[in-house]
């Protein structure tokens, strides 16, 4: 099995995903439109798709974390209110920052994929430690009344429900999921764990901050394939899609399939901009 910290970290549990309200669902479809722009024409449409991807990923970041600080301000549920202010930051900091914000971008994506190729040899080697059962109820056992599926019925009855005890929840239930995970581990793999991630994110920052011209198909197949897998998967576990149980695959399955993305990515967009080149080339 993939380890759980990875696990979690790209896919959060289907009952836990199916808890949260359906804007938020509408937030990663967003997501994965504009993933799926990235990974395939990162290099042409780069300012407007982080643009949008900043207000994007602001607006999730918002929706996810006021509810932490407060439920509800003039009678609106805090998601909200995160969702429209990160949005509007996330948004703000993509236009004025694009360089710096492509090279977090890139950056990230650089560390994930240092955590999970190290994720990966340890476990195949060493073996990581399995985290004991947290013992607590789900995020959506905390709504007793709310049914799990994402049906037409909830899309309906969304406006009156609890939206902020739903979103604090699933905020608290992965949050103590990877906290465990994490302090099961042994020291030593906490350090190779955690340096393996910060040096491959630090190499991705700087590549993309100091060669933006020869990265920006790298960074932004690699990028925009994350969000494509990471969305697409959390749509399927939302939406209860039939074969979701082929999704718990090990490390090396989804290092191979990010790998095999990415490489496509760059390849549409090297060919793309090739085309371009012949179709602008003085005749």
């Amino acid at each position: 099995m993939l380890p759980h910290a990875v696990h979690c970290l790209a896919f959060a549990d289907s009952s836990s995903v199916q808890s949260l309200p359906w804007i938020a669902h509408a937030m990663i479809g967003v997501c994965l439109v504009i993933g799926a722009v990235l990974w395939l024409a990162g290099r042409k449409v780069i300012k407007p798709v982080f643009s949008l991807l900043g207000a994007a990923l602001g607006g999730a970041i918002g929706f996810l974390m006021l509810p932490e600080a407060i439920s509800s301000v003039a009678g609106i549920p805090s998601p909200y209110i995160g969702l429209g202010a990160g949005a509007i930051i996330g948004l703000m900091g993509g236009i004025a920052l694009l360089r710096f914000a492509m090279a977090i971008g890139t950056g990230v994506a650089f560390g994930v994929a240092g955590l999970l190729i190290c994720a990966t040899y340890l476990h195949m080697t060493v073996g990581l430690s399995t985290p004991k059962p947290l013992g607590v109820p789900s995020a959506a056992a905390l709504i007793s009344n709310e049914p799990t599926p994402l049906t037409r019925e909830r899309f309906i009855s969304e406006g009156v429900a609890p939206v902020a005890q739903r979103v604090q929840g699933f905020v608290r239930e992965n949050s103590e999921s990877f906290k465990n995970t994490w302090e099961s581990q042994k020291e030593q793999d906490k350090v190779v764990l955690g340096v393996s991630a910060l040096g491959a994110a630090l190499f991705g920052f700087f590549l993309a901050l100091f060669a933006p011209s020869r990265s920006t198909s790298l960074a932004t197949a690699m990028l925009g394939s994350a969000i494509v897998l990471g969305c697409s998967i959390w749509l399927l576990n939302a939406f209860e899609a039939p074969g979701r149980r082929y999704l718990e695959q090990g490390p090396i399955v989804w290092l191979g399939v990010w790998a095999a993305a990415a490489v496509l990515g760059v390849a549409v967009q090297m060919k793309s901009g090739k085309r371009h080149q012949h179709s602008s080339a003085p005749q």
